[in-house]
């Protein structure tokens, strides 16, 4: 879930470049290259490569950023940047969904920081 939490905003910036990363439900790799890519729905002793680009992975990202808790957990943040959270569950927040929240929420910053960074880049390029 860790993984998820960490890599859904990077995940998510290459769905919407039109990348070739999709969900689950929409892979169509062949067995030899979901052994590959770590495909989480594998027995882990049949999970053979790395995953490139991005590094610390040990499951396609495809599939941890799809775990329930990580959707949720980044439906937390987006109630808590609108100061709601509590507003959110019936039952008092737990020390879990804090730390989650606050994992997502350093992703997304990691990930706006990444692509300011290749944006100044290309303007650099262009001088």
């Amino acid at each position: 879930m860790i993984e998820g939490l960490r890599f859904l905003p990077q995940v998510q910036a290459q769905r919407e470049e039109g990348g070739w990363y999709l969900t689950c439900d929409d892979c169509t790799l062949d067995s030899a290259h979901r052994r590959f890519f770590r495909c989480g729905w594998l027995p882990a002793n049949e999970r053979t490569g790395g995953m490139g680009e991005y590094p610390g992975a040990t499951i396609c990202p495809g599939y941890t950023t799809s775990l329930p808790d990580v959707e949720e957990a980044y439906r937390a943040l987006s109630w808590r940047r609108d100061g709601q959270l509590g507003e959110l569950y019936d039952v008092p927040l737990t020390s879990l969904l804090r730390i989650c929240v606050d994992l997502a929420d350093l992703a997304v910053k990691k990930q706006e920081r990444d692509a300011l960074r290749e944006q100044k880049q290309r303007l650099e390029a262009q001088r």
